[in-house]
């Protein structure tokens, strides 16, 4: 399987701007989403090229202090899969932190 690089992209999109949006937007979290954007837009690629039709993440409402899991965000990330033919979901958007917890204790898991 190929790797697919994501840096790149990382540095056309987020860190060739990253001094003019801070300036414009007064937001450190635009380095989150950044990479957020490059990693799914890699992810898109990666599903297209190998007939995959589907694809998920670990986003949750919990967390949503983070621009890039807040519903917003994660809705504009839903509607770019789309745009290319790949479903997006986010099986544990909902499930409390405490509760994620729990299941992955009763699956063997250590935290």
């Amino acid at each position: 399987m190929q790797r697919q690089i994501v840096f790149p992209l990382f540095e056309e999109i987020c860190l060739s701007t990253i001094i003019d949006d801070y300036r414009e937007f007064r937001s450190a979290f635009m380095w989150c989403m950044g990479c957020k954007l490059c990693m799914h837009a890699r992810s898109i690629v990666y599903c297209r090229a190998n007939g995959i039709g589907w694809m998920s993440d670990g986003s949750a409402a919990d967390s949503d202090e983070m621009v890039e899991q807040m519903l917003l965000s994660v809705s504009m990330i839903h509607w770019m899969y789309r745009d290319w033919g790949v479903e997006y979901f986010v099986p544990v958007y909902s499930i409390p932190r405490d509760e994620k917890r729990s299941m992955l204790k009763d699956m063997g898991f250590h935290m």
